[in-house]
């Protein structure tokens, strides 16, 4: 038998969100985006347990990184025919790097993808 939760929250006198935990059930989340340097395209995608703002902190760190010729790479396209991604490097600013396809950077339970000028990441 199926009861619907406001009438089941108004018979245990608890508020809808109340009995949402109760139950174990989550509203679906919006993922969120920021465009962090719109100039250029920059952005933090799929925010998830963080601010926009530390998210684009450290989006923007990575951009900067990038220019700077004397850094480093972070990844490089393997060889012809599959391209393949590979990281090189597998940590950035006290974030992990993966490829998920996405380029995407966590920390505990925070985590979000950078999309801009050089990501996704596009070896072909």
């Amino acid at each position: 038998m199926l009861i619907n939760r406001s009438v089941l929250a108004s018979a245990l006198g608890v508020c809808g969100a109340t009995l949402a935990v109760a139950l174990g059930v989550a509203p679906a989340a919006q993922a969120k985006t920021a465009v962090c340097k719109r100039s250029l395209g920059i952005e933090a995608t799929h925010i998830k347990n963080t601010s926009s703002h530390a998210a684009c902190t450290v989006v923007l760190k990575l951009w900067h990184y990038e220019q700077n010729q004397g850094n480093a790479p972070i990844y490089r396209c393997g060889a012809a025919p599959s391209y393949t991604p590979k990281l090189l490097k597998h940590a950035f600013d006290g974030w992990h790097i993966a490829l998920t396809p996405y380029f995407k950077m966590s920390k505990g339970s925070a985590s979000f993808d950078v999309g801009g000028t050089d990501f996704p990441i596009a070896c072909n």
